[in-house]
């Protein structure tokens, strides 16, 4: 099956020593487009999700509750610098180039004929 995500990467000076960068998802194919994980504490960006965080982390939904993170198709975070940003989206492209690699390879390991036979005596 084809994994595809379209991202967007937005990069903008918000103020004085104020660095913006977002990241969300506008479409994809065969994952899901909610690859950032956040605190549900306070709604902060915590990780690109892994392959782990993709089946066992849910979906933020509003008023969900019992859980420390939740998953989503956008992040953004402010820095103090040039450099810091460039770095930032450096590797969160890398994490998720990694996390569409580790889905494809976890569905192909998925799929296969298997022929099971039992024998009773």
């Amino acid at each position: 099956m084809s994994i595809r995500l379209k991202i967007q990467v937005l990069r903008k000076v918000t103020g004085t020593d104020v660095y913006h960068v977002s990241f969300s998802v506008l479409d994809a194919t065969g994952i899901t487009p909610s690859v950032f994980v956040v605190g549900l504490e306070n709604k902060d960006f915590s990780h690109v999700a892994s392959l782990k965080d993709i089946t066992e982390t849910p979906n933020f939904t509003a008023g969900l509750v019992g859980y420390s993170y939740a998953r989503v198709p956008s992040m953004s975070k402010e820095f103090n610098s040039i450099a810091q940003a460039d770095d930032f989206v450096t590797v969160t492209k890398s994490r998720i180039n990694t996390l569409v690699g580790a889905w494809k390879a976890y569905e192909a390991n998925f799929t296969f004929t298997e022929t099971l036979v039992y024998e009773v005596q």
